[in-house]
């Protein structure tokens, strides 16, 4: 079996998809929408408390550059290098002076941006589709989440990996959130980042006793 936590839980999926000597696959926050989305909403939920107008122009900014690699995902670095740079350069201009003094020259914010955004595994992440490879998981699955997870929200990560699989045809699956922890399984408060060191426990233990009788039972 495959045990796959955040990233992990990407990745289970694409292997599954296409091995049939797997027996079970259990997803610890993975993802089950567009990775897109995911980075929208993440963003969303870890600027809580940033201006309005500058959430709105980031968010924008974002949505037109994900899409843009999203639509020209086979085309070279050059040409997506080009594109990165037209709306990052008009994405600077939209923010705030104090705000521009924060990142930088407008020169060094677009040249990061482009560093990180062509980088070959920035580029298949962004284009992901979980639904791609759920769909075609046929080996029971549990799939679990902390309902205080800032980094792959539960609501909609959850939801999206039960439709892909129903999708597939699969029958065999669990779907669990768990309304008081976090992104590493940790019972929080916030369930933010940085609050992730201050808390003593790992792993919750009733959490990772569910998780193995879920595969005594699978």
């Amino acid at each position: 079996g495959l045990v796959g936590h955040s990233e992990g839980g990407m990745i289970a999926p694409m292997v599954v998809a296409k091995r049939d000597d797997i027996d079970f696959m259990v997803l610890l926050a993975g993802p089950g929408v567009p990775i897109s989305e995911l980075m929208i909403k993440q963003f969303e939920m870890n600027a809580k408390d940033a201006p309005e107008d500058i959430k709105k122009t980031n968010i924008k900014i974002q949505r037109e550059v994900f899409e843009m690699m999203y639509e020209s995902k086979d085309a070279p670095n050059e040409e997506l290098e080009l594109a990165i740079e037209k709306i990052m350069n008009s994405g600077y201009d939209q923010f705030p002076k104090d705000m521009q003094e924060a990142m930088g020259s407008k020169e060094e914010f677009v040249a990061s941006q482009s560093k990180t955004m062509l980088n070959p595994w920035f580029k298949f992440f962004i284009t992901y589709q979980p639904a791609d490879y759920l769909i075609k998981v046929a080996c029971p699955v549990l799939a679990i989440n902390g309902g205080l997870d800032v980094q792959v929200s539960a609501k909609e990560n959850l939801a999206g990996i039960e439709a892909a699989l129903k999708a597939g045809g699969n029958k065999n699956f669990q779907i669990q959130d768990f309304p008081t922890q976090n992104h590493m399984f940790q019972e929080a408060k916030t369930g933010e980042v940085e609050e992730y060191k201050e808390i003593e426990e790992t792993f919750n233990e009733k959490t990772m006793e569910f998780i193995g009788n879920w595969i005594e039972n699978h």
